[in-house]
């Protein structure tokens, strides 16, 4: 004979003793269907289900009993509430179905017991449960058809418990099977040292991870314990660190978006969902699994898009706003000149020609100064919005031809899916698809960075947040494969451009591993869970994630996320790790700068790269934390962005600053006249010459420009750069 613990084929402990299970029921409660239940008892069930069943055992022991039944638990409600016999049965019959429809079973044991019955092997199971065992089979049978003519010896009917070892006696008196004879298989301890007193040989089934959900610092409710039976259950099929990420964290996670996306494709008559690329790799993998089982009349359809192949490609006379683009083209993060003028898929000799620059290279450093003087210049100017518009036509038309290829002819009420955003890039798919007769698209975001409103997209968000760092979810729904850059013709198609350096450095990263640990969660999930989420996902249990993973993630979890290949601004020139360990001179800068992020720093998030070192290097860290802060006042020289000063100008210098910037001026080659006053420009207002001001003081600046075109001298004809820029597109410094 091989016999299993009930509780090593399904995972967690007896639920029924679970005050997180209660709760649970009497949030089903609520629903009119149970209207004929006293509304005292449906508001209160799960204290009343608890101290019942606590008074349950007391009386048990009392009477010398081992183990209670749940007919004892429900006696004492009966007596405990003004209940009928039809409302009390009807209780009863609820929680037993939610626990039959909430068991989770352990794949790995369950095939090790159906090997033993393939080949011929007597199995049983033993339970120690308050329930019946009609509600064990049922669970049994769910977990393997299998199980279904197999002894079971539940300690409810026998009133003996593996705890104690009298089970073990009971079964062997009712079998008469030799003890000798009997290989007993369980991943409690206890359980295994009475069976193991009583005479059965150990079997070594495998073991429940002790490592389940993120470890979350909150009260569980009954969403949190599914999710973790899901993934206890499918850890040991995991074989690797990215795959159990993929099971622990990212799935649970995923899950309950697409959950809520199919939700809304249903409310909203959707018959069709777009799941955008990248980040919709993995949430249409899911979606289809989950589609498929419950036989939805959905269809669904991964589109190549980015914010590369979208934003520029669609601007027109009508729709070409310089100011938005570069407000959604994260520009606080360009640190070279090359770096802006990708934000407009520009060569900075092209660039240059808009803004007056002088031997500008594309690695040439960019000062906060220079930036916002070029934001300020490029926005007034309509020949650069002309030129945008004329260079990226070719773009511009393969792009709508991409998308009447994938909208196709039907007349269907699409949405398309995205994970984050701002959702810039799709009010710039929705300007395109209103030429393709779309009035307006549905977009199903995760989350937002803000809420927008825009004729041509209606957007509805997951979760709605303020939290900082929210973006780290990319990280979590990702895909293999590179940036989509265009597209071009093949066979008669549209097909997108990728961008390669990426893709390749996730894939040899292991990405698909952790995909995969994703996927095998999602399986596991559809098995024994089926529809639990379909109404029941909970944003309570997002929020409480993902501030553990933000601010609280165990070390497999972030390693796993600060190691990744990533690019948070699509205009990355080498691939870079997301969250890379911080050296001992970014340490001192950071404390000696008053908690500011290092200069030279290059991964996409200082936060974790700093929890990413306090967990590698705590000593390091705590060395530096104790450094004196030397805020530095003076702007450095070099932030004065010469390159704007022409080959022959006038400056006017009032102080040491002037001083400097005329001496750098020359330094250069350049023809500088210097003037200590603006009386002095009178006689030279007649030539084209450039005026430059290079005044450190705002107030000064604004003075001298104001003096400068009083004498007549043209706007365009003033360089007065502002050295303390408080914002670039509202964007505080």
């Amino acid at each position: 004979m091989y016999s299993f613990d009930f509780y090593s084929i399904v995972t967690a402990a007896d639920q029924g003793d679970s005050m997180v299970f209660f709760k649970y029921i009497q949030d089903r409660l609520q629903e009119e269907k149970y209207s004929d239940i006293p509304q005292a008892v449906r508001r209160n069930f799960a204290r009343i289900r608890m101290n019942a069943w606590r008074m349950a055992e007391r009386l048990c022991k009392r009477d010398g009993r081992e183990c209670v039944n749940l007919e004892d638990i429900y006696q004492i409600i009966a007596v405990t509430a003004v209940l009928d016999t039809g409302a009390l049965r009807n209780l009863e019959t609820l929680e037993c179905e939610e626990l039959i429809e909430t068991a989770v079973g352990i794949d790995t044991n369950i095939k090790l017991a159906e090997d033993l019955i393939r080949s011929g092997k007597e199995v049983s199971f033993f339970a120690d449960t308050i329930y019946s065992e009609d509600v064990v089979r049922h669970i049994l049978r769910k977990c393997s058809p299998w199980f279904e003519k197999s002894p079971c010896f539940c300690s409810s009917e026998l009133g003996k418990t593996q705890s104690t070892g009298s089970l073990f006696w009971k079964a062997n008196q009712i079998t008469g099977i030799k003890r000798v004879d009997w290989t007993y298989y369980s991943i409690s301890p206890e359980n295994r040292r009475q069976a193991e007193r009583v005479g059965l040989t150990l079997g070594e089934p495998e073991s429940m991870k002790h490592m389940g959900c993120a470890d979350l610092r909150t009260d569980r409710d009954y969403v949190f314990q599914m999710m973790e039976a899901v993934s206890r259950a499918t850890l040991p099929e995991c074989e690797n660190d990215r795959q159990r990420v993929g099971c622990r964290v990212g799935a649970p996670l995923l899950l309950q978006y697409v959950e809520w996306v199919l939700d809304c494709a249903d409310k909203l008559e959707v018959s069709k969902l777009f799941f955008v690329a990248r980040d919709g790799y993995i949430l249409k993998k899911i979606a289809d699994l989950l589609i498929a089982e419950r036989q939805l009349h959905i269809k669904t359809q991964y589109i190549y898009g980015s914010r590369k192949a979208w934003r520029i490609p669609s601007f027109s006379e009508k729709n070409c706003d310089i100011t938005e683009l570069l407000t959604w083209s994260h520009v606080e993060k360009v640190r070279t000149y090359g770096a802006f003028s990708s934000i407009f898929g520009l060569t900075v000799e092209e660039l240059a020609e808009f803004l007056s620059l002088q031997e500008v290279r594309e690695e040439m450093k960019i000062t906060r100064a220079a930036l916002a003087y070029c934001v300020e210049k490029l926005r007034e100017s309509r020949e650069f919005r002309a030129f945008l518009i004329k260079k990226n036509a070719p773009a511009r038309e393969l792009l709508k031809r991409y998308l009447k290829q994938q909208m196709g002819t039907e007349k269907e009420n699409i949405a398309f899916v995205e994970l984050a955003g701002g959702g810039y890039t799709q009010e710039c798919l929705a300007n395109m698809l209103q030429e393709l007769g779309i009035s307006q698209i549905t977009n199903l975001y995760f989350k937002m960075d803000s809420v927008r409103q825009h004729s041509g997209c209606r957007n509805y968000i997951f979760w709605p947040n303020a939290m900082k760092d929210s973006a780290i979810i990319e990280t979590l729904c990702h895909s293999p494969e590179g940036q989509t850059l265009g597209y071009r013709e093949r066979n008669g198609k549209l097909v997108p451009v990728l961008e390669e350096h990426e893709g390749r450095a996730l894939m040899e990263y292991g990405y698909e591993d952790y995909v995969n640990g994703v996927l095998l969660f999602a399986r596991k999930y559809i098995r024994y869970l089926k529809n639990f989420l379909r109404q029941r996902w909970s944003i309570e249990w997002v929020d409480v994630c993902m501030d553990t993973i933000i601010n609280n993630p165990d070390q497999e979890l972030l390693l796993f996320i600060a190691d990744m290949p990533f690019g948070v601004t699509g205009r990355e020139k080498k691939v870079l790790e997301y969250a890379p360990a911080l050296t001992e001179s970014q340490l001192v800068e950071y404390y000696r700068q008053g908690m500011k992020a290092g200069s030279d720093y290059c991964g996409m998030h200082w936060e974790y790269s700093l929890l990413r070192t306090r967990c590698e290097s705590p000593q390091l860290v705590e060395q530096y934390k104790n450094c004196e802060k030397a805020i530095k006042e003076e702007i450095p020289i070099e932030e004065y962005p010469v390159e704007f000063i022409c080959e022959e100008a006038f400056l006017l210098c009032v102080d040491q600053f002037g001083e400097n910037v005329y001496r750098m001026a020359r330094e250069r080659g350049k023809r500088i006249t210097k003037l200590t006053q603006t009386a002095d420009l009178a006689k030279f207002t007649h030539m084209e010459c450039q005026i430059v001001l290079a005044v450190r003081e705002r107030e000064q600046l604004e003075r001298f420009r104001a003096e400068v075109a009083a004498l007549g001298v043209k706007q365009e004809r003033i360089l007065a750069i502002d050295l303390r820029p408080e914002y670039i597109l509202g964007k505080q410094r």
